[in-house]
């Protein structure tokens, strides 16, 4: 199955970012909330992109665990996935448990279809 090509705002993206700024790098588009980090394909989002900054707002090699994301986790349910991502995509969500190499503790990602991950740090 073709993964759905999505168009997303960066006005919308902008609101997983605790600073309000949007981060290129590693071919995404970064949006660092407070205990969440959100990866979009840079080809996905529209709007005006010179807003973008270049860099990583994180480690890289947090940027790295959520992009290494195997391809097949499990499915969930809308109500599983948290409102705020529904709301980029309604379906086509995978959720994974892992732990990330510079935390003691798992983590949840979230997966879509069309490339974008979310990391709930927390």
């Amino acid at each position: 199955m073709t993964p759905p090509l999505l168009r997303l705002p960066l006005e919308t993206l902008l609101g997983f970012s605790h600073d309000g700024r949007a981060f290129r790098s590693f071919d995404h588009l970064i949006f660092a909330g407070a205990g969440s980090l959100l990866l979009a394909p840079a080809w996905s989002v529209s709007g005006d992109l010179r807003q973008v900054v270049d860099g990583c707002p994180v480690p890289w090699e947090e940027v790295f665990d959520v992009l290494d994301a195997p391809p097949h986790g499990v499915e969930v349910l809308a109500q599983e996935v948290p409102a705020a991502l529904r709301a980029l995509a309604a379906d086509g969500w995978q959720a994974q448990v892992f732990r990330m190499s510079r935390r003691q503790r798992s983590t949840r990602r979230f997966v879509h279809q069309s490339g974008i991950r979310y990391a709930d740090l927390r």
